[in-house]
């Protein structure tokens, strides 16, 4: 669905995905954890480790990582599998990392780009001033607030979200005087392809999204569009809608904390100027 840049190993970890068996999201999330552990264990000591990118299921015998940092002056990347059953961990030989491979968003737009190394620190400073302006706050809009930014502190990157029907509730924050106030709930839904997770909110205004694993930080990466629009996906080209320049290519971090996943986004196509203070929640829980 969306482009993206695929090294070697990446391109190795998508083809051995397989169908997902019916765990639940927690154990799953487990699952992602002991390879991030057992895979950093092996490394510590060989290269100077820079980010554990988890395959968030694996194949059907193997839990699968790639482990990147340095040795001395080179970058380079070691692939990693974890037995299933006895979780015993191997590291593969160092494959040089080339400019694919190091940089997982190396097509998006440089506003993008730049949108994301702020994001966090802009909902920071939203919340913060918000918390003490005597704006109405929406209990639930905290409660999801919170957690996003705690889910934000996970050191590896990889989200297990297991494909699905999902819940999905919007937040806005900073918009206008309204303080923190809930949107509106909406049905999403998320799937695998061979270029990651898809996550896709399918009622409402529309948004399809790639999770990427840039780092130790996943982001998300698409575009948000009223049903029946041919434009779906990221184009850096091409920012905004034809038809409707409201909405367009958007860009944003998730987190994971429990079974709940969060996509956090400072980026409102339809706001000028840019409102600085607004940012966006969107909450996913499995669907009932």
């Amino acid at each position: 669905m969306i482009a993206r840049l695929l090294g070697t190993t990446a391109v190795l970890l998508a083809a051995c995905l397989q169908p997902v068996s019916a765990a639940s999201p927690d154990a799953w999330a487990e699952f992602a954890e002991t390879v991030d552990e057992k895979c950093r264990a092996l490394a510590e000591g060989e290269m100077e480790i820079e980010a554990v990118r988890v395959d968030p299921f694996g194949s059907e015998t193997y839990g699968l990582a790639i482990v990147s940092g340095r040795v001395g002056e080179a970058a380079v990347e070691r692939i990693c599998v974890m037995d299933k059953q006895s979780e015993e961990a191997e590291l593969g030989g160092e494959l040089p990392m080339t400019a694919a491979t190091g940089d997982a968003l190396a097509f998006l737009a440089s506003e993008d780009r730049a949108d994301l190394d702020t994001m966090r620190a802009a909902a920071e400073r939203t919340l913060a001033e918000i918390e003490s302006s005597g704006e109405p706050l929406d209990a639930g809009a905290m409660d999801a607030a919170d957690n996003a930014l705690t889910g934000l502190n996970d050191t590896f990157s990889a989200i297990a979200l297991a494909p699905g029907a999902y819940a999905c509730t919007v937040y806005w924050y900073g918009f206008l005087d309204q303080g923190a106030r809930r949107v509106g709930d909406h049905r999403c839904r998320v799937t695998e392809a061979e270029i990651g997770t898809i996550v896709e909110k399918i009622s409402g205004e529309r948004l399809a999204a790639n999770l990427v694993a840039d780092g130790d930080r996943t982001v998300y990466v698409g575009r948000t569009f009223l049903e029946g629009q041919s434009e779906n996906a990221y184009d850096a080209a091409n920012p905004a809608n034809a038809g409707n320049s409201n909405f367009g290519n958007k860009v944003g971090l998730a987190a994971q904390l429990g079974d709940s996943v969060y996509l956090i986004s400072t980026q409102a196509r339809g706001m000028q100027p840019k409102d600085e203070t607004f940012f966006e929640i969107i909450a996913l829980t499995p669907a009932p």
